[in-house]
């Protein structure tokens, strides 16, 4: 697992399996939006889901 090299840890470590569905938990909104409206920008939507995830998620704020 690309993620477990690179931070010099198990790919079976919990935390690296916790960052990857981290992960792929972000993207998955994204996905599903594209996919029922095709005109939207997937790399955008991706790019957008990612960084609120490296933000923490904040749901307060501006938008």
């Amino acid at each position: 697992m690309e993620i477990a090299s690179r931070t010099g840890r198990d790919p079976r470590d919990l935390a690296v399996e916790t960052f990857a569905a981290a992960v792929l938990g972000a993207m998955l909104p994204s996905i599903a939006r594209w996919a029922a409206n095709p005109s939207e920008n997937l790399p955008d939507l991706l790019d957008t889901a990612l960084v609120q995830l490296a933000a923490g998620l904040p749901l307060t704020g501006t938008r």
